[in-house]
């Protein structure tokens, strides 16, 4: 029997959103049978392909913590009469809201690191205790709760023993650029390294420039990469590579097209990404999907992620750092054999298989 299935996907055009576009892309797929309403942002002109999903505008700001959100949100919502309510993060209106619900939660970054950079001390300080509550409040009134990794599982639980029997892990993928053709960036170096993402504070991509640094001094002809749209925090690390004397090889790229960013995992030297901490590490997988070999942090999410795929070293160590980027960039052999492992690596996870596992949320809830 057909039911109704809400997914709030207006985060989808963004970094963290990309999950939730491959979600209901993938849903499209392989449910023929229940009803969808898709709720997107007002200028998010996305079409589907299956005649059971049907997109509606919500004009509510994510993350407002406002009235407006709480009440008319709350109001559009209980129109569509669905079975199932999936909000893609953990936020959803707390008043006059009491439905099957379930919530997808990436990680604890935002309780875990320090982010006043881009809001200022006093506002960040109240948005985050507004988070904190949130979080709180939104896991009480699921039915169940979604993330990406046994890491995230564990670290949730611990964080709020209550959430413990309603944790669902789905993994999620990073193939998102099979498709699409490389094409070689203008006035690219040929021997570089590369970061793509956003530069937060827990991304310890400082730590990253410490370590070109240092290889810089005894390979002038090295070039550090980073791809990712420029705001604070990259105005940020902008300022701080300004310090350094390696600073006329390293690159702030901002935005990189799909097909240029193909190019670059295909031809770097390596793929370096020196987190503290991850819900999943979509980027990395991407890498490895695209031939690049991968050195990163040795913590507990990538470990489980990622296998022996990597090279891994110490996140606190800009020399460790130095000494395994090097170790990879210099030995064509080594970079050969991690592309192989990290090719099979990828293959574990796929968005269809995350897809499924979803749907397979949706029905034990309403069966």
């Amino acid at each position: 029997m057909s039911k109704h299935i809400v997914i709030d996907a207006r985060i989808r055009r963004t970094s963290t959103g990309r999950y939730t576009h491959m979600l209901v892309e993938k849903l499209q797929a392989i449910d023929t049978t229940n009803k969808y309403t898709v709720l997107v942002e007002a200028d998010d002109t996305w079409r589907m392909t299956n005649k059971n999903f049907t997109t509606q505008k919500a004009p509510y700001k994510q993350f407002s913590f406002s009235v407006r959100e709480q009440l008319a949100f709350a109001r559009q919502l209980y129109s569509p009469k669905a079975d199932v309510y999936h909000f893609t993060m953990t936020q959803f209106p707390l008043l006059f809201f009491n439905k099957n619900i379930v919530v997808t939660t990436h990680d604890l970054g935002m309780l875990k690191t320090q982010r006043p950079a881009k809001y200022g001390r006093l506002k960040y300080t109240v948005m985050k205790l507004g988070y904190t509550y949130l979080l709180w409040a939104c896991h009480r009134k699921a039915s169940k709760i979604i993330v990406p990794s046994d890491w995230v599982k564990k670290d949730l639980s611990s964080y709020q023993s209550f959430t413990a029997n309603k944790i669902i892990r789905t993994y999620e993928s990073g193939n998102t650029q099979s498709s699409v053709k490389a094409k070689k960036p203008k006035g690219i170096q040929p021997n570089f390294i590369l970061y793509q993402g956003t530069p937060f504070p827990h991304k310890n991509v400082k730590k990253l420039v410490d370590a070109f640094d240092i290889l810089h001094a005894d390979n002038k002809d090295l070039h550090l990469h980073f791809n990712g749209k420029i705001e604070q925090y990259y105005k940020d690390l902008q300022q701080y590579i300004a310090t350094k004397s390696s600073r006329s090889n390293i690159h702030l790229n901002g935005f990189v097209p799909d097909e240029e960013s193909k190019w670059m995992f295909n031809n770097c030297l390596a793929y370096v990404t020196p987190t503290l901490d991850e819900g999943f590490g979509i980027t990395g997988l991407e890498a490895m999907e695209q031939g690049a070999p991968v050195v990163c942090s040795d913590i507990p999410i990538l470990r489980e992620v990622y296998g022996n795929a990597p090279e891994y070293f110490n996140p606190h160590s800009a020399k460790d750092i130095a000494t395994k980027i090097k170790k990879v960039a210099t030995d064509s052999k080594l970079r050969k054999a991690m592309k192989a492992r990290g090719l099979t690596q990828a293959k574990k996870y796929t968005w269809e298989k995350m897809a499924q596992e979803t749907l397979a949320v949706y029905s034990n809830l309403i069966k």
